[in-house]
């Protein structure tokens, strides 16, 4: 069968060449598996090489997240002194007029503050009811303050024609003011009870005595260095 096939289909001798120049020999192939092999062992050592590479960098992320998280140090910021309060209209025209006014600012309704000397009260007072361009003509309050170092009193003004509000403040020389119930009379009981829990005598007051507090409690309750524990101060024991 085989002869009648090779009969059938005869190969020329150039094709037989052709063939067999075109197939490769074991010896050929051989070659180009070699490279093949040498990609992956190229492959697998980058790999490797990555693998090591990758806990680096991890250890690197978590030092700068450290140095993220670790407070920085901030370079302590100079304390400035505040600058002065501007004068207001009130403490302006009190300077324009011969007196010596601190001036304290406003508080925070906004009211003018300004403070004045013992000695001025009251000649600040008639002024600032008379003259024209403050007309207070009511005295709202009278309150006394502690500091501990010093005893302060402050006076509310109110003008009923203008409906402006001053606020005065003086520290009591050696507990002592002027008083100031020829101005305003409804100072009258406020001094007296700024007496009674402070202590504060005002000077000319006509009838300076305690309002609050019995005749003969002991010490002042409004001050910082009343003692409540006192004994003597039981009512009901003396």
């Amino acid at each position: 069968m085989s002869n009648e096939k090779e009969k059938n289909n005869p190969q020329e001798p150039n094709e037989v060449e052709a063939s067999l120049e075109t197939t490769p020999s074991a010896e050929e192939k051989a070659p180009e598996e070699k490279p093949k092999k040498a990609v992956k062992a190229k492959k697998s050592e980058d790999s490797d090489e990555v693998a090591k590479a990758a806990p680096k960098k991890e250890v690197a992320a978590q030092t700068t997240e450290d140095k993220a998280a670790a407070p920085k140090e901030v370079a302590p910021k100079k304390e400035e002194t505040p600058p002065p309060p501007e004068p207001g209209k009130y403490g302006e025209l009190l300077q324009a007029n011969g007196f010596s006014p601190t001036h304290l600012g406003k508080d925070a309704k906004g009211t003018e503050m300004v403070d004045i000397k013992s000695t001025e009260l009251r000649e600040v007072s008639e002024f600032l009811r008379d003259n024209s361009a403050s007309k207070f003509d009511l005295l709202v309050y009278v309150a006394g303050v502690d500091w501990k170092d010093r005893l302060e009193v402050v006076y509310y003004l109110y003008s009923t024609q203008s409906f402006e509000s001053l606020i005065l403040k003086a520290t009591a020389a050696d507990e002592k003011l002027p008083s100031v119930t020829s101005v305003w009379p409804t100072a009258d009981w406020h001094e007296r009870e700024t007496y009674d829990l402070f202590g504060i005598t005002f000077e000319g007051h006509p009838n300076l005595k305690r309002i609050l507090m019995p005749s003969d409690w002991l010490g002042f309750p409004l001050r910082k260095d009343y003692k409540v524990e006192d004994p003597r101060l039981v009512w009901n024991e003396r």
